[in-house]
């Protein structure tokens, strides 16, 4: 039984695509976690994402109205859990959301917010500048000097163990973790 070939995903955009802003999703992540709610992170960014689905279906627009129970459906949460997910997003200042004028039960007019870059890295929920969480290259170059730094630090080690490491008395044979400390450092 063979597998069906697919054709390769294009490595340029394909409409219809959705557009999300970088700097909403880090400052969701950021302010989170700094509130220590880091299990609500994802239903909130899943939440942005749809909203941002839905906006793109509007061909962009600025400001559009979409019932809960859709918006639940769209990022996989229950109507319920859209109210407290929406009510973050705005206090976050990712979003705004209010009741469309013409009423309808259930429904809001939504309007996503621009925001810039250096906010997502600065602002947290306390209000104090916190960094924005490192991103995948930066994590790799860090773990990589860390690496450095350790596998550096065995060699030294190694080079400074004493010359004169004598056997550990029973099995002549050499133990690691037994050595004579010279005279010039007894005290």
């Amino acid at each position: 039984m063979s597998i069906p070939q697919k054709p390769l995903r294009s490595t340029t955009p394909e409409p219809p695509y959705s557009w999300e802003s970088k700097s909403a999703r880090r400052l969701i992540r950021n302010v989170l976690n700094a509130e220590d709610r880091w299990a609500e992170i994802p239903s909130r960014l899943s939440l942005y994402a749809a909203l941002c689905e839905e906006s793109s279906n509007k061909k962009g627009a600025a400001s559009f109205y979409i019932s809960q129970k859709i918006l639940g459906d769209m990022a996989g949460l229950s109507p319920r859990s859209v109210g407290p997910a929406t009510q973050d997003l705005i206090r976050i200042g990712v979003i705004f959301a209010e009741d469309p004028p013409h009423g309808g039960r259930g429904m809001k007019t939504y309007q996503l917010l621009s925001i810039p870059s250096e906010a997502a890295s600065e602002r947290s929920a306390t209000g104090h500048s916190r960094p924005s969480l490192p991103t995948t290259e930066e994590s790799r170059e860090k773990q990589r000097e860390e690496k450095e730094k350790a596998s550096f630090s065995i060699k030294a080690i190694h080079a400074n163990i004493p010359a004169n490491i004598h056997a550990n008395g029973r099995s002549g044979k050499k133990s690691p973790y037994a050595f004579e400390i010279p005279e010039h450092a007894r005290s």
